[in-house]
């Protein structure tokens, strides 16, 4: 899954499994434990790659908070970046990893990210809580989740709970 930039914790990974499976299969899980279920399997990867270092591919790759930052790769290093600190609500971005999207302590979101026709205007903002109205980006919500609350096309931020299987509870 992860490359050799990333320290996997087995406790931790067990600690996650069996988190997923206890509060999901006894019919429990809801959207807060979906984050608090994030922030415990999140902690069972830990990049190796200090802010400054390169060699990372994937903001896994690097010590949290921080992203991988590939913008000046090329074909010649197999797009590999360096690691960089993540930026501060309100700092220009054009990129969700740049604040913090995803594995990165500090889940923020990019504007650019809604913004196609001029996707180097975006700012780093905070993520909007569950049951906010989003339009159709998760990295907006704070439960990676944007999704259609009824049949009037609005959205809001959950959790998309579809992704658990009979094998998920054996």
């Amino acid at each position: 899954m992860y490359g050799d930039n990333v320290e996997r914790d087995p406790t931790a990974i067990a600690d996650c499994l069996s988190a997923l499976r206890g509060s999901v299969c006894i019919g429990s899980f809801n959207e807060v434990d979906a984050l608090a279920l994030r922030t415990k399997c999140a902690a069972a990867f830990a990049g190796k790659l200090a802010i400054g270092d390169t060699g990372c591919r994937e903001s896994v790759d690097c010590m949290q908070p921080a992203y991988c930052d590939r913008s000046e790769s090329d074909a010649g290093d197999a797009g590999v970046g360096v690691c960089q600190t993540v930026r501060g609500a309100g700092e220009p971005c054009n990129d969700p990893w740049q604040c913090g999207n995803g594995l990165t302590g500090r889940p923020r979101f990019c504007t650019a990210s809604d913004n196609d026709a001029s996707p180097d205007a975006g700012v780093c903002s905070d993520p909007l809580p569950i049951d906010s109205e989003c339009h159709g980006r998760y990295q907006q919500c704070e439960s990676t989740g944007c999704f259609l609350a009824n049949s009037s096309g609005a959205q809001k931020c959950g959790v998309l709970l579809d992704f658990i299987d009979s094998r998920t509870c054996r």
